[in-house]
């Protein structure tokens, strides 16, 4: 397995704008901080994704096989390089494939398996999670890792999240990071556990680890899905800030939405606040906020989500029928989509919803 070079967050000194060397690869670096409610929960969601190691062609695609030809990065695959993903510290990092042109552009799938490139020109075989629909041959695609517990809140050791002080101590002593399945219930929750016998009172020290109900023995490769949203529930003390930082993709996302009663936990790709007029997301439609599908922002002060749908005549409105294009998602932050009450079938291919891309300053 080819090394990666993990982002630092000492990109502070980056501004939010930057030169393209590819079009629409997330070439542009940029970081910032949002603050951390202590004793509250929070919906997270990271606009940043890692930098592609490989990029090239699409050659076919039939179902959830791709056939891929590198041409620039990693142009020489190994069997199981980019796939073999488990959460174990001794196992391959969670790698992800992006198209980034034609119809199909913007769709992100999870690799679980991976071939060796053979032949001439040289073509590999992806297989991804959620099958990319029709993609034209020729179209360009980036292979990049993806967030994980250690990449995203920083090495156990020294991560502003708040780990548990006495080895003795359960996971509600600590910032709890939940991540939520495609049957929109919490599927497993990571925290900071301090494992030596003398109790810990700097909250940094190298007896920290990342551990979760995921994933036995070591956390931190845990894989936290790009596009999708984190919950964190903060222990009581003081606001803190967490720093997010990485590559601005610049091509519009598509999302894949699970049909009723399933929650959608969706980040905002962009990296600043988005009102709903401007996200491009496009789903099912009503005139009220019981026959539509809605989307939910938590109010972190209260712990309470406000409704919103997407009405007939084109605008957002509230669960009051009000105006609400103006509206925001917080940067940084996440959304819940949810499907109106009978559309079971999930929005997929040319149906999956479609987020804007990620503004550069």
């Amino acid at each position: 397995m080819k090394s990666i070079a993990t982002l630092a967050l000492a990109l502070a000194g980056l501004s939010l704008s930057g030169q393209n060397t590819q079009a629409a690869l997330a070439t542009p670096a940029a970081i910032f901080t949002k603050t951390i409610t202590a004793g509250k929960m929070q919906y997270l969601g990271t606009p940043f994704v890692r930098p592609e190691v490989s990029v090239g062609e699409i050659v076919s695609v039939s179902g959830k096989l791709i056939t891929v030809k590198p041409t620039s990065g990693d142009v020489t695959y190994t069997t199981a390089e980019y796939s073999g993903y488990t959460g174990a510290i001794g196992a391959n990092e969670p790698y992800i494939i992006e198209i980034l042109d034609g119809d199909n552009i913007g769709y992100i799938g999870f690799i679980s398996a991976s071939g060796a490139t053979s032949g001439t020109p040289a073509t590999a075989v992806i297989t991804v999670d959620v099958a990319p629909g029709t993609v034209l041959a020729g179209s360009r695609y980036a292979i990049r890792p993806d967030w994980t517990l250690e990449s995203l809140f920083g090495p156990a050791t020294s991560s502003v999240v708040r780990g548990t002080t006495v080895r003795s101590q359960p996971q509600t002593a600590a910032d709890q990071i939940q991540l939520v399945g495609s049957n929109g219930r919490v599927t497993a929750t990571a925290y900071r556990k301090w494992n030596s016998a003398i109790e810990n009172t700097t909250g940094i020290g190298s007896s920290f680890v990342w551990t979760s109900t995921g994933v036995a023995g070591d956390a931190r490769k845990l894989r936290l899905p790009y596009s999708a949203g984190i919950i964190l529930k903060a222990v009581i003390g003081s606001n803190y800030d967490l720093t997010f930082a990485g590559q601005l993709r610049q091509a519009r996302l598509r999302k894949e939405i699970l049909g009723y009663p399933r929650s959608n936990f969706v980040a905002n790709t962009s990296a600043k606040d988005l009102p709903l007029s401007e996200t491009g997301i496009q789903i099912g439609r009503g005139n009220s906020v019981f026959n539509a599908d809605n989307l939910s922002i938590l109010d972190v002060s209260t712990g309470l989500t406000a409704q919103y749908y997407l009405h007939t005549d084109g605008n957002w409105r509230d669960a009051d029928d009000e105006l609400a294009n103006a509206v925001t998602i917080a940067k940084g932050t996440a959304v819940i989509i949810k499907r109106k009450n009978g559309s079971t079938s999930p929005l997929t291919g040319a149906s999956a919803v479609k987020i804007n891309p990620a503004l550069v300053y």
